[in-house]
């Protein structure tokens, strides 16, 4: 957004060597116009992979398309506006496409910003895409505010093909991470002094690209989990996930006198055979059980 606010108009057009018979919202179309054509000629679609910053892994390809819009406006201030449309597409465990209209550019510095409110559960925060056209080359990041460590570079060049989703290595620190919400979770627990089988699951289904990109750049998030007891199943929604420190924690009060509050706790662990899964304390129907929960790795979802 450009406004201009001048004490003097004669001031602004011995500075811009305007003519005389310009005023100052002539002045501020032209200006506006300018810039417009500016982030037009950097438009574009632009291609690349996005880079973990956490590892240097692949974590997918990348396009984003991107253009200015001239905009005048009807405040008695002549604001003139260029907003900046597009979309940015990532291909990766899944595939996400976010559309977005409110970007900004800033002609003196290149950079150009994307901001996007993301809501998942009760987290409420903002992706971020922001980097510099450079000709021909669109040098910057993704990342959700607060976890810019766990967010990616992004390298794109201009009508470059989209990289090859095939060959991306699915071996990086975060992807790996998210791969092991996928599986189903099986182990035990003994009610009346026997032993019963128990199985977990997220149950977490991605919406909305925002989302989809949310979950790949965020660790802490709001994940809904199922528990398959024997003869009953129960679900904690909105329980609190951090990736970071391998812990889930949800608490539901009792709705009403009489019925019962629900607590968990989990802690992931890996073994060095390669095993992992939670180990979680569960109070249901007034039941403390402690569970020790498998991946079932032949059989992720």
């Amino acid at each position: 957004m450009r406004v201009l606010t001048c004490l003097s108009l004669c001031g602004l057009l011995a500075i811009v060597g305007c003519s005389k018979d310009k005023n100052l919202k002539d002045y501020n179309q032209e200006l506006a116009q300018q810039f417009a054509s500016q982030i037009e000629a950097s438009s574009g679609s632009f291609a690349g992979s996005a880079i973990s910053k956490l590892d240097n892994t692949n974590l997918g390809a990348v396009t984003l398309n991107f253009n200015g819009q001239y905009i005048q406006s009807s405040s008695s201030q002549d604001q003139q506006t260029v907003r900046v449309s597009g979309t940015l597409n990532l291909k990766s465990l899944t595939s996400a496409e976010i559309v977005f209209n409110n970007g900004t550019y800033n002609d003196t510095n290149k950079k150009l910003q994307v901001i996007i409110p993301v809501t998942v559960g009760n987290d409420k925060r903002n992706l971020t895409i922001e980097g510099i056209v450079d000709g021909d080359q669109w040098r910057g990041a993704v990342f959700v505010d607060g976890y810019p460590e766990l967010g990616a570079t992004l390298n794109l060049v201009k009508n470059a093909p989209v990289p090859n989703t095939s060959a991306i290595e699915v071996g990086g620190t975060r992807l790996q991470q998210i791969k092991k919400m996928s599986y189903l979770f099986s182990g035990t627990y003994v009610s009346d002094g026997r032993e019963y089988p128990v199985k977990m699951r997220f149950m977490d289904s991605d919406i909305s690209p925002e989302q989809k990109f949310y979950k790949l750049f965020s660790p802490v998030r709001t994940v809904n989990l199922n528990f398959d007891f024997t003869g009953f199943d129960y679900n904690f929604v909105n329980a609190n996930f951090d990736d970071k420190a391998g812990t889930i924690d949800s608490f539901i009060p009792s709705s009403q006198p009489g019925t019962y509050s629900s607590l968990l706790t989990c802690k992931k662990f890996d073994e060095s055979n390669g095993d992992f899964g939670w180990d979680c304390t569960t109070k249901v129907n007034g039941k403390v059980h402690e569970l020790h929960l498998l991946a079932q790795k032949t059989a992720p979802r």
